[in-house]
């Protein structure tokens, strides 16, 4: 049995090296969400 799965993604950052951030969202074939991913990275 095989399984389709969307994945959306998305980041930034500000500047270079600086503060990042980034996102992502799980669909299963039938639209319903799977899977939620948010996270923050500052600069060093």
């Amino acid at each position: 049995m095989s399984r389709k799965l969307k994945i959306f993604t998305d980041g930034g950052a500000r500047g270079n090296p600086g503060p990042a951030a980034l996102g992502a969202v799980i669909y299963d074939d039938s639209g319903k969400v799977v899977k939620k991913r948010t996270g923050r990275e500052a600069a060093e």
